[in-house]
Order: C-alpha cells, then sequence, then structure tokens
C-alpha cells in the first residue's frame, strides 16, 4: 500500500475493489462549493435587476441583449448557475452508477472522467464567482434607501419592547405587526403613539411606561443595527472580518495538506518505479 500510494490497506475487500465512495466524496465536495457560488449569483440576478437596481455587474461579464440595445444581461451569472445544474447532474449520474452488482466496472467506466471534470468545472465557476465579486458596482444610495425603510427594524422593535417593556414575543410579534400594517395602509411612518395605539388594540392595554420610553429613532438606525451584530456569524463589520481572519488558517492548512500529499504520491510513484526496476534487473533474462 505504501508503494502505491495509500496510507494503509483496505481493510474491506469489496468496497476497496468496487465502491466509488471516495470520488461521490470529492464530486459532492465540488458541488457544495459551486452551490455556494450559486446562491450568490442567484441573489445578484435579483439585486442586479431593474426592479432593485440594488449593484451592477461589470460591463466584461455581461453580454448584449440581441433584443434590447439598451439592456446587459450579467452573463456570468448565467454561467454560474448553469454550472450548478451541471455539477449537480453530473454528481447525480455519478452516485447512480454506484448501483452495480459485485465484480462489476460500469460503476467506474465513467467515475474518474466525471470527477476531473466536474472539478475542472468547479475550479473556473469559483474563479468566475472570484471576479465577479472583485468588480461588483455597488449602487450605496439604491441600498441605504431601501435599508431605510422602517420595516427593516421590525424584528428589532419587538426585541426592544421584550428586553426593556418586559413583553413576552409573541405579544410583542403583534404588536409591531399591528402597528407596521397600520403605518402602511395610512402612509405614515412608525412611531411609539402608533405601537402604543397597537398595543391597546391588541392587548386592551397601553405599553409600560418602560416601552414608552425607548428611543425608536435609534432603533431605527440601520447603521446601529448593523453595528449591534457582534455576535459569531454576526454581520457587523468587525464580526465579518473577525470570520474571514478565523478561515484563513484553515485555508492554510488545506493547502498545506493537499501540497503535502501530492508530494507523498510523487515520492511513492518513483519508488514504485525504482521497486519495479529492481525487479525487472533480479528477474532472469528469458
Amino acid at each position: 500500500s505504501e508503494l502505491l500510494g495509500f496510507a494503509q490497506v483496505g481493510r474491506n475487500t469489496r468496497d476497496t475493489m468496487w465502491t466509488i465512495d471516495g470520488l461521490i466524496d470529492v464530486m459532492s465536495a465540488a458541488t457544495q462549493t459551486v452551490l455556494t457560488a450559486d446562491r450568490l449569483a442567484e441573489d445578484l440576478q435579483i439585486f442586479a435587476s431593474a426592479g432593485f437596481g440594488l449593484v451592477t455587474v461589470d460591463a466584461s461579464l455581461c453580454r448584449a441583449s440581441v433584443l434590447m440595445p439598451q439592456k446587459r444581461n450579467p452573463y456570468a451569472l448565467s454561467v454560474i448557475r448553469a454550472g450548478a445544474s451541471t455539477m449537480i447532474g453530473r454528481l447525480t449520474g455519478t452516485v447512480a452508477t454506484a448501483r452495480t452488482p459485485s465484480a462489476a466496472t460500469d460503476n467506474w467506466l465513467h467515475s474518474y472522467g466525471e470527477v476531473t471534470s466536474s472539478l475542472e468545472l468547479a475550479t473556473r465557476l469559483v474563479q468566475l464567482a472570484t471576479v465577479v465579486v472583485r468588480t461588483l458596482n455597488v449602487n450605496r444610495e439604491a441600498l441605504a434607501a431601501s435599508a431605510a425603510d422602517q420595516q427593516t427594524a421590525s424584528t428589532d422593535i419587538a426585541d426592544e419592547l421584550v428586553l426593556r417593556g418586559g413583553l413576552d414575543y409573541r405579544t410583542a410579534y403583534r404588536i409591531v405587526g399591528r402597528a407596521v400594517a397600520v403605518a402602511l395602509s395610512t402612509s405614515t411612518p412608525l412611531t411609539m403613539e402608533g405601537l402604543d395605539s397597537a398595543a391597546a388594540e391588541v392587548t386592551g392595554a397601553r405599553l409600560p411606561a418602560a416601552a414608552r420610553a425607548i428611543d425608536l429613532d435609534s432603533v431605527l438606525d440601520v447603521v446601529s443595527l448593523v453595528a449591534s451584530r457582534r455576535e459569531s456569524g454576526g454581520c457587523a463589520p468587525d464580526s465579518v472580518r473577525a470570520e474571514m481572519q478565523s478561515l484563513r488558517p484553515l485555508i492554510a492548512d488545506q493547502r498545506a495538506w493537499f501540497t503535502e500529499r501530492r508530494r507523498a504520491g510523487l515520492e511513492s510513484l518513483e519508488a514504485l518505479r525504482g521497486r519495479a526496476a529492481e525487479l525487472a534487473r533480479a528477474t532472469p533474462a528469458g
């Protein structure tokens, strides 16, 4: 097993000879990686549309519409999305070939080629997604205007009613929901007076004094809301940067593992060739 580059001998002959679990694992990991890029592409496809206008994909990654001269189609996003579908199909097809009887080789006929081609495709798709992100044009004004919608902070208002007003969350949820509905139907801003009226309608009583003392303007401030999400996995800028930094050592470890495995494989190949040459020299001619 050492000469062939394996860490140990397979413990089950049938599994060692005829299962393609390892190949499926590789393709599954590649597909999951591409699906992450696909989810980004799916969102950007919507955010880049005329109805949102939140981002613009760089012109180098777009194609002109064959019908509308003023329209640019974010073609790179289509490539990523279609590539993800292809990866899912290849993974599914490879898994399906594993349903073979013992000693049959049909599960190997296409597996090797599917794995290598899938890894190549996954690499290209991730690289393309990287270029999309690096060159993405963000419409800060449109994003700020969208985020300024008072409904953005509805959940946080309910949280404040629980934390500072002493309400249970179900009641707070119903009060905020009613206040937002009234504000929308009357085209008026969400106010503490509106919340108090909603509380009277929902519960039959006004909000507690502690709840009425909440500074609603500070709760509705989007910048403060984002900055307050400092927990692990939160969207506060410092939390995002910390998460990114925590991943760098893991990436470095994986790269080191890959480099070591490649080195060990090449050494095993040379050792195997050397051993074969020794046996050839030791074998009497004729």
